[in-house]
């Protein structure tokens, strides 16, 4: 009896310690989900310098957005809350860390290829320097500079892009994901 629990307790903590925490699936980023509270970031991402939180418990507030250092001190994401309250949630993250990927292998360094070959584009819309691309599946947008694109669709707001004008080796200038509330 005992070796069995034994098993049983190993299976449960292999099984926990598996999840990937770079991986990016709809309302989830990493280990951070839809269901987190904003207060429950710095216990989630121990191993992180986390900037934008107060740290008085008294009154604890969000001062903007939430700036996510890795151990090297790179700026890995960017979190939006739903409010400045502590028991905000997560509104969106802006990922600028290339070891965040989708199942499907979307990162930031990916290019159009990889959305084109693997997700549904639900819009493209058009800025004065990028077009923003809104992908389905794991409710996300990417941005693309318009210099990426074919020369008559570069200096055009107006003009519709689709995406099959979109060149398969454009490359991602932006990466963010939505979580829905």
């Amino acid at each position: 009896m005992r070796y069995l629990l034994s098993l049983i307790i190993l299976a449960l903590f292999m099984s926990c310690s598996s999840e990937n925490p770079y991986l990016i699936e709809k309302n989830k980023v990493g280990l951070l989900t839809s269901e987190l509270f904003i207060s429950e970031i710095e216990e989630v991402l121990e191993n992180h310098d986390i900037k934008g939180l107060n740290q008085d418990p008294k009154k604890p507030y969000i001062s903007g957005d939430i700036e996510v250092f890795n151990e090297e001190g790179e700026l890995v994401l960017v979190i939006e809350s739903t409010s400045r309250n502590d028991d905000a949630k997560i509104k969106s993250i802006r990922i600028l860390g290339d070891q965040y990927k989708t199942k499907n292998g979307l990162s930031l360094q990916s290019t159009f290829e990889v959305i084109e070959k693997n997700y549904t584009i639900s819009s493209i819309q058009s800025t004065i320097s990028e077009i923003i691309v809104s992908i389905e599946e794991v409710d996300a947008f990417v941005t693309i500079r318009k210099t990426e694109l074919p020369a008559e669709l570069q200096f055009e707001m107006e003009k519709q892009v689709k995406p099959t004008q979109i060149p398969s080796d454009a490359k991602l200038k932006g990466f963010w994901v939505n979580f829905e509330q």
